[in-house]
């Protein structure tokens, strides 16, 4: 996958959240229902349930998106899933969104220097 491939599903992924966050579940229906993330119903989406929404194929893009929040967040040992259920709000995992972003660039931009 390349760089800015990566860089595009972060950002799908977080304007999923950004338009509404839930956790517990994947996604959540506009009244409050769990239901799968690709229902046509769902309008709130945890930081998984938003990055497989987006990341369907090939299915290693997804792996790479979770291995870059894993880095920004931290989270090695509780899982991206864990962590977003810990939450209170949104603002983190939007922040974690941002700090995954902005370390592929900087990954992006250190390959180009070297090249």
């Amino acid at each position: 996958m390349t760089t800015n491939q990566l860089v595009s599903d972060l950002r799908a992924a977080r304007r999923l959240v950004k338009r509404g966050w839930t956790r517990n579940a994947w996604a959540r229906s506009r009244d409050g229902r769990a239901v799968h993330e690709f229902s046509r119903v769902a309008v709130r989406f945890s930081l998984s349930g938003a990055i497989y929404r987006v990341t369907t194929y090939p299915p290693s893009s997804g792996q790479d998106c979770y291995s870059v929040l894993i880095k920004a967040i931290g989270c090695r040992s509780e899982g991206l899933a864990n962590w977003n259920d810990r939450q209170k709000s949104k603002r983190p995992v939007l922040a974690a969104f941002d700090r995954a972003i902005v370390m592929q660039g900087t990954t992006e931009n250190e390959r180009r220097r070297s090249t």
